[in-house]
């Protein structure tokens, strides 16, 4: 929960105040505040005496927002031709330029529409010196301090009014806030579109009574179109005498306390002695992003870079890594894909070498798995039927037949005639029946030799011969045979 709060801070020149403020819809209120200033004869950052003393507090916060004293802005109300308040912020500074006839190049501007009718927009102008607002940033984002909106503290006192004070039905009121340093008078939002709002800064030798009464008379009576019924007064109002004020406008005057509407006791607010600055810093922290165009500086001169712009460049770097991860993932599966089909190719032409020789030289087709041809020729072998099975009938036994007696007829050839028989065969005709040999030897002595090897064998048997002397040192045969019965 803790990192949920947010911490609203209140800038002046020497000094600031911090709310630390818990989410609205958790029912909590105000978790701690305090008031920082800078010692004159010891200069430091504001930024760097704001941090130490959330560090002595031990104050959590996700987020950050500030509002500036008056005595760094200037006020100015101009007119717009425009009444889209988009067109209205996206022009109002060439407004500003005309109406106070100086180059705004070095001026961050935040508007607020007070009033809309036919010929366009009324409209409030903050303007500040963009130096001023850079350093005051700088000096912030140094105490690790990044606010998400920098806004004129009467806009957060005006902010403040609206979400915490209930005013009575038919009420027309004019607010009086008194600072020890500045003053605040607010008509909030009636008839007219938005605030109308003056703030000035005070002396503390000033009569608090007569500065309120002379100013209240101004401000009324430049409020042509509105019809004021009532005052409140609040801040450090100790010495205000609410019945004078009474008697010269002739209005109800009320005194109301700021702790009070924001429900803090006495005892968390000593530490904030100043109770407008208290207000705009609490008013800060309970901003509502996202519903109304807000009065911020720093869109102008700065735009917020904070967590969630670094959430989604977070989640872009790691879409980005995780599209390159992908690609590099994908490539590397594509590699090992194609080097899975070279080696099931080299594979397959491994198996269909040795498959041809176990299969006597019969090809694989693709009809049939290689592990299921082989299972069937393995399943016939076992039966003693089928391809590669000993059967003395097929083309197979009987040609081995027939090389067994020319082995046998030229070792006998070696040991008898000491010379090699000299067999050369012209022609084999195998059928079911018959073997048909023609051939020739180096004489009629290694014919007869070949015979004797043939009419030895058990398998076979000779039919017929037909002997013949042809060149010299030769002799052919065409000998018959068939299978022994």
């Amino acid at each position: 929960m803790e990192q949920k709060n947010i911490l609203g801070l209140y800038i002046s020149q020497n000094s600031a105040s911090a709310v630390l403020l818990a989410p609205r819809h958790t029912g909590a209120a105000v978790q701690g505040c305090f008031t920082v200033s800078v010692d004159p004869e010891k200069p430091a950052s504001l930024g760097k005496l704001i941090r130490e003393r959330i560090d002595q507090s031990n104050l959590r916060f996700a987020e950050v927002c500030v509002c500036l004293d008056c005595a760094l802005s200037t006020q100015h109300d101009v007119h717009s031709q425009f009444t889209d308040a988009r067109q209205v912020h996206s022009t109002i500074k060439f407004d500003v330029e005309e109406a106070l006839a100086t180059d705004a190049t070095n001026m961050v501007i935040a508007p607020c529409i007070t009033d809309i009718d036919d010929t366009g927009s009324n409209v409030t102008v903050f303007c500040s010196d963009a130096k001023l607002l850079d350093d005051i940033l700088g000096d912030m984002q140094a105490g690790n301090l990044d606010p998400m909106t920098i806004e004129p503290d009467i806009i957060c006192l005006t902010r403040f009014i609206e979400q915490n004070f209930m005013l009575p039905e038919g009420s027309k009121p004019l607010f009086a806030l008194l600072g020890q340093n500045t003053c605040y008078i607010i008509a909030p939002p009636g008839s007219h579109h938005g605030p109308v709002v003056r703030s000035f800064c005070t002396s503390p030798s000033q009569n608090p009574t007569e500065l309120l009464t002379r100013e209240l008379v101004i401000t009324i009576a430049s409020l042509n179109d509105s019809r004021v019924n009532s005052i409140y007064i609040a801040g450090n109002i100790e010495q205000v005498d609410t019945n004078a004020i009474n008697e010269k406008t002739q209005l109800d005057t009320h005194a109301i306390s700021l702790g009070q509407i924001a429900k803090v006791n006495d005892d968390m607010l000593e530490n904030c002695p100043d109770l407008c600055n208290f207000a705009a810093a609490f008013a800060a922290a309970a901003h509502s992003p996202g519903k109304i165009k807000r009065t911020d500086f720093r869109p102008n001169f700065s735009p917020y870079m904070g967590k969630r712009m670094v959430i989604q460049r977070t989640l872009r770097v790691l879409s980005v890594v995780a599209a390159v991860m992908l690609f590099s993932l994908g490539i590397q599966l594509q590699a090992g894909l194609s080097t899975k089909k070279q080696t099931v190719a080299q594979l397959r032409e491994k198996l269909d070498t040795e498959y041809r020789a176990v299969m006597f030289g019969q090809p694989h087709t693709s009809r049939e798995s290689y592990h299921g041809k082989l299972d069937r020729v393995l399943r016939g072998l076992s039966k003693g039927t089928g391809i590669g099975t000993w059967d003395d009938n097929s083309v197979t036994s009987k040609l081995t037949f027939i090389l067994h007696t020319f082995n046998d007829a030229m070792e006998n050839a070696r040991d008898k005639y000491k010379n090699e028989i000299g067999l050369v065969i012209t022609s084999m005709n195998i059928s079911d029946r018959t073997m048909k040999i023609v051939g020739e030897t180096n004489g009629r002595k290694e014919t007869l030799a070949l015979i004797d090897a043939i009419k030895k064998h058990e398998k076979l048997t000779k039919v017929s011969e037909n002997l013949k002397s042809g060149t010299p040192n030769r002799d052919s045969f065409v000998i018959n045979l068939e299978l022994a019965k």
